[in-house]
């Protein structure tokens, strides 16, 4: 990989160019969503702002060259070649043609609900925080291409079939488990740093996972993640902001969001029960956590949902 040029011209975000609304619509409900770039109105020679993502993206390109770059890095992009971008990682996206590429963009919801809740286990190319560039065969890429097609058109469908995306999904990522990771196992990381990333992540998903089962009444802050790896509090918190650009507290505060949602959307519980749910010993303060991060009180949160 090669540095940055830092006085590449910028042009436009693709999110804003895409018109992904991160706001009450289907597609952010089920952390879902496919895009073929021909289709989107976006015009070629292409280049996005650097923007950073919460979910994971994965970038199938047939035809075209160009530059992906990560922070202060770069990938050289050719035809039949597969991407991987994890999440909160800052990307430039910069594209001499866009003929033939779809973007697939899945969220840890959409992972939970619709393919294993113990993703991450089930794919563990999704901790790696570099990410991933590959270049394929014809074949493995014609299988892909079947597949996100296959995607790609159940998605465009008025009455989606979740279900079916998340099995098509899963077979897609298997493939690519199958296909590039063991090859591209020993990628450069430091085995304990992502260790260290990938117990915090379990950690924070089952701790949330105990609070919604009522299993326990802690909501674990940065001093007990520490603690679990035997690091000062204040150096773990480095780590993981530098290897994922969000501070623990910040992960700590979208994970409660995230999970406050689906139980606006999904449960009968009432507010009350919720902030319970999540230490509040108040719902006046959890409304108040909830609007600060939403812009929308729960109850507000809970009627637009029905709307959808």
């Amino acid at each position: 990989m090669a540095m940055r040029n830092k006085s590449k011209t910028i042009k436009s975000n693709i999110f804003d160019s895409l018109k992904i609304s991160k706001v009450n619509n289907q597609e952010h409900i089920e952390d879902f969503t496919i895009i073929n770039l021909r289709d989107a109105g976006l015009s070629a020679p292409y280049t996005s702002y650097p923007f950073r993502s919460d979910d994971f993206i994965f970038i199938f390109i047939k035809e075209g060259n160009g530059k992906i770059y990560r922070g202060n890095y770069l990938q050289e992009v050719q035809p039949l070649s597969v991407h991987f971008i994890n999440t909160c990682q800052q990307i430039e996206l910069s594209m001499d043609s866009l003929d033939d590429i779809y973007m697939i963009i899945v969220g840890e919801y959409f992972f939970k609900k619709y393919i294993d809740k113990d993703f991450y286990r089930m794919f563990t190319f999704l901790i790696i925080e570099s990410g991933i560039s590959k270049e394929s065969t014809p074949d493995f890429f014609s299988m892909m291409e079947d597949t996100y097609i296959k995607i790609y058109n159940e998605f465009k469908r008025a009455n989606r079939n979740y279900h079916a995306i998340g099995h098509l999904v899963g077979f897609l990522l298997h493939k690519f488990t199958d296909e590039f990771w063991i090859e591209n196992s020993n990628i450069h990381e430091e085995k304990c740093t992502l260790e260290m990333l990938i117990s915090f992540k379990r950690q924070l998903s089952d701790n949330f996972i105990e609070l919604i089962n009522g299993k326990t009444e802690k909501v674990l802050k940065l001093s007990d993640f520490a603690s679990s790896q035997n690091i000062h509090p204040k150096h773990f918190n480095t780590i993981i902001k530098n290897k994922t650009g969000k501070t623990v507290s910040e992960w700590i505060t979208e994970k409660s969001i995230d999970e406050a949602k689906i139980l606006l959307r999904e449960s009968n519980l009432s507010i009350k029960e919720i902030s319970n749910l999540f230490g509040y010993s108040e719902p006046t303060h959890f409304s108040h956590f909830f609007k600060k991060n939403t812009k929308m009180s729960p109850k507000e949160y809970r009627e637009g949902s029905k709307m959808i």
